[in-house]
């Protein structure tokens, strides 16, 4: 069987941008409706982007002692606390300029992770595309998943 590079590249990059569009189908109905996240735990994670952001501006990518937020007291929680995930969305937040954007770019590029390593996954248990496929939506846009995004903002 005659291996055929350009029809590979192609499903490929077939199956990437239909995981980008399951990705936005995630969060458009909030950016449409224009609703802020609000989670549990939204208050203490914007203390921790905008510590984050207010730090890359200053040249410390991975700051350990909050010094900018949190009372300005100088919290460590950048010590006991992982921010290595909201490390991206600081980044976005810092190039778009807006919290609001830089937040659903991140739960955009998480979603973006969460489908594209699901269909991986699966593929490798199944070897069926389209199984892999339904595997990535059913995960994205399950219960727990939702939830742990919009209601809690974990």
């Amino acid at each position: 069987m005659k291996y055929d590079k350009n029809k590979f590249i192609y499903h490929n990059m077939m199956i990437i941008i239909l995981l980008l569009g399951i990705s936005t189908l995630f969060v458009l109905p909030v950016i449409n409706n224009k609703l802020l996240i609000t989670g549990d735990d939204i208050e203490y994670h914007l203390y921790r982007i905008g510590e984050l952001v207010n730090n890359f501006k200053h040249g410390n990518l991975y700051p350990y002692l909050y010094s900018y937020s949190f009372n300005k007291i100088g919290s460590a929680v950048g010590i006991f606390y992982p921010q290595v995930t909201l490390i991206p969305i600081a980044f976005f937040v810092l190039i778009t300029g807006k919290f609001s954007t830089g937040i659903y770019l991140g739960v955009f590029f998480y979603t973006f992770l969460t489908v594209s390593f699901t269909y991986i996954v699966a593929r490798k248990f199944k070897y069926n595309k389209i199984q892999s496929i339904f595997a990535s939506i059913i995960y994205c846009f399950c219960t727990y998943r939702t939830i742990d995004i919009y209601a809690r903002f974990a």
